[in-house]
């Protein structure tokens, strides 16, 4: 994964609050992926509003483990 975690963090964000907002009652096209509006019923929003929301938690225990690794790599290192 070359990609910084802070950036990765903010596009899950990003990708679950649009889903969130496409989970309206109305359609809202111009948040959703060309194409991807169009056809989708308010059932299927929520099932991806749902999945963008479980990738964003998956991503943000990641992070959050590895900032607990490096920290206890750090103490470690400290006590020597």
């Amino acid at each position: 994964m070359n990609e910084d975690p802070c950036d990765a963090w903010r596009s899950a964000a990003q990708r679950a609050a649009q889903q969130l907002r496409a989970c309206s009652a109305a359609p809202a096209p111009a948040l959703a992926p060309r194409g991807e509006a169009d056809g989708k019923t308010l059932e299927e929003r929520k099932v991806a509003a749902l999945e963008a929301i479980a990738e964003a938690a998956r991503l943000w225990t990641q992070l959050n483990k590895l900032d607990e690794e490096s920290v206890e790599e750090d103490e470690d290192g400290e006590d020597e």
